[in-house]
């Protein structure tokens, strides 16, 4: 596994051999990313109060699997998919900032992608655009996006707009979003297990961003970040 600071304004990283990376950004940057052909690689992300931006590209036959924890992070997020590339993404937002964040996923030819947005908006502005993008000239492509905004307080303003650009009849491209709050059902019942209101939110709150992760390291790393954020700043 190897373990990145990120503290620079750009930043190339260039993945040309199977393994796990795990990135620490600790600097508002421009990354770009590229898996190399034929590549299995996964990464995970964590940044904290910073704005950034990733380029990344999968050569053809490649895998990724990226795990991505943003603490008051907008993101603008672009995503480039040779011919029978792979990837999932799911990035996680918890956030008491206004935020804007543009998601860009383009396929060629037999790809796939699926990305799964969670967020928790704590207050303010939190804005999300998709725009998944399989041209004429990409059949046999999956894409699939998925988000879920939970908002803690009434006033939070959050908004989903997702954007399917789809130019092939061969394809399959798909898209569900969300935007509420916990559901008072699951509060009640850990409310009636001793649990008190703050922990059962933080329990919630915990599962909402992890939802779809696949943690095998950095997961203490994670939970120990979400745990120590400070609700109501």
């Amino acid at each position: 596994m190897n373990k990145i600071l990120i503290d620079t304004k750009e930043y190339d990283l260039i993945i040309d051999e199977s393994d796990s990376y795990s990135l620490e950004i600790l600097e508002s940057s421009k990354i770009n990313i590229i898996v190399k052909k034929d590549i299995n690689a996964k990464i995970n992300i964590l940044v904290s109060n910073k704005d950034l931006l990733i380029n990344l590209k999968l050569e053809e036959n490649s895998n990724l699997v990226v795990n991505q924890l943003l603490l008051d992070t907008s993101m603008n997020l672009n995503i480039k998919l040779n011919k029978f590339a792979n990837i999932k993404y799911v990035a996680s937002f918890l956030s008491s900032l206004d935020l804007d964040n543009i998601i860009n996923i383009n396929h060629e030819e037999t790809s796939t992608s699926k990305v799964i947005i969670n967020g928790v908006n704590l207050k303010n502005k939190f804005y999300l655009t998709m725009n998944g993008i399989i041209p004429k000239n990409s059949p046999n492509s999956i894409l699939e996006e998925s988000s879920k905004i939970i908002n803690l307080d009434n006033k939070s303003d959050s908004k989903i707009i997702p954007n399917l650009i789809i130019d092939n009849k061969d394809v399959v491209a798909n898209h569900s979003a969300f935007i509420g709050e916990f559901s008072l059902n699951e509060v009640n019942y850990l409310r009636s297990r001793g649990i008190s209101l703050e922990d059962a939110y933080r329990l919630l709150l915990k599962a909402n961003l992890l939802n779809g992760m696949d943690l095998e390291i950095d997961m203490y790393k994670f939970i120990y970040a979400i745990r120590n954020y400070k609700i109501g700043r």
